[in-house]
């Protein structure tokens, strides 16, 4: 049973909350059996009883500079690091995304965001 309190987001574009930086294999959705980068942030609005993700415990505040640079020494000789990147949660639609995106954008690949619906994209 998921124990972790839902969270109250404060949006900024140059501070996001974040719970793990991986490497490994999407293992859902369209691009399942793909090489992907994950971007674990942390928070979420709800609290759903069967979540999991230890979403809260752990993070820290990562600006996207900060988290590419991450993403870069956990695997820089890999050409494919970038081709997918995901961004899960908690609830990743809770935070500003928009600069790390721009960010992530001249790395050519494919972003994905895993969320829980409960938010509108922004634009």
């Amino acid at each position: 049973m998921n124990t972790q309190k839902p969270v109250r987001f404060v949006k900024n574009p140059n501070s996001l909350l974040v719970h793990s930086i991986f490497y490994t294999i999407q293992g859902e959705g369209p691009f399942s059996g793909h090489k992907a980068l994950f971007i674990r942030l942390a928070g979420c609005n709800l609290q759903c009883p069967y979540c999991d993700t230890q979403y809260t415990d752990g993070a820290i505040q990562m600006s996207p500079e900060d988290i590419i640079t991450e993403a870069l020494a956990i695997n820089n000789a890999d050409e494919d690091l970038f081709r997918l990147v995901v961004i899960t949660g908690g609830e990743p639609l809770g935070q500003d995304l928009f600069e790390l995106v721009q960010q992530l954008r001249p790395f050519g690949g494919e972003i994905q965001i895993e969320t829980n619906g409960t938010f509108d994209l922004p634009g």
